[in-house]
C-alpha cells in the first residue's frame, strides 16, 4: 500500500510494530516483533519516496455525554480525508457493537400528540467512528466470519482483516501465543 499512497495513517496494533521498530517502549502492547524488520523496510521506502506514514495507536470508548470533547481531533480525521489521506484504525477489541443504541420515549402527561421517541449511542469509539476513518474489524482464525473478541458495527464497521491476538508467553514456551 506504501507504494501507492503519499500519505499513510496507520492504526490498531500493527501501529505499535511501526513505533517498536522505531526504538519507542510499547510495553504490553500488542505488536508483532518478528515484522520489524519489515516495517523498518516499509519506512525506509516511504521515506525515499516522499511519502508520510502517520502511525494512530489507540481506541476509547468515550461516553455520549462527553463526545464534544473529542470535536477537534474530528475535525482533523475530517481534514486529513478531504486531503486524501487514508485513515483506518482498529475496531477494537472488546466484542462490543461500536453502533448500540439505547432509546426512550417521552410523552407529555395527558397528552397523545406530544410524545416523541429518540436513539443515541451511549459511547463514542474513538478514533473508530470519526469522520474520514475507516474502522477495521477482525476475522476469526481461518474463518470469513468475525472474531468474537472484534468489535463490531453496521455502520461503522464495514471492513474486516485477519485478526491476531498476541496473549503473552507460557512459563514452558519463550515464544508468544498467536490466536
Amino acid at each position: 500500500l506504501v507504494g501507492k499512497v503519499d500519505q499513510l495513517i496507520v492504526g490498531g496494533g500493527i501501529a505499535n510494530t511501526f513505533l517498536a521498530a522505531l526504538g519507542h517502549p510499547v510495553g504490553k502492547s500488542l505488536c508483532e516483533n518478528e515484522l520489524l524488520d519489515t516495517a523498518r523496510g516499509i519506512m525506509a521506502d516511504a521515506k525515499a519516496r516522499g511519502a508520510e506514514i502517520i502511525n494512530m495507536s489507540f481506541g476509547i470508548g468515550i461516553p455520549t455525554i462527553l463526545a464534544g470533547t473529542i470535536v477537534t481531533m474530528e475535525n482533523v480525521t475530517t481534514a486529513l480525508s478531504k486531503q486524501g489521506i487514508a485513515i483506518f484504525a482498529a475496531a477494537g477489541n472488546d466484542g462490543d457493537n461500536v453502533d448500540s443504541e439505547e432509546c426512550f420515549s417521552f410523552c407529555v402527561p395527558f397528552s397523545d400528540t406530544y410524545c416523541w421517541k429518540d436513539c443515541f449511542e451511549t459511547y463514542w469509539h474513538f478514533p473508530c467512528e470519526n469522520n474520514g476513518v475507516e474502522c477495521i474489524g477482525g476475522l476469526g482464525a481461518n474463518t470469513r466470519g468475525r472474531d468474537p473478541g472484534s468489535n463490531y458495527g453496521i455502520r461503522d464497521v464495514q471492513l474486516f482483516a485477519p485478526y491476531t491476538v498476541r496473549l503473552g508467553a507460557t512459563p514452558e514456551k519463550k515464544d508468544p501465543i498467536h490466536t
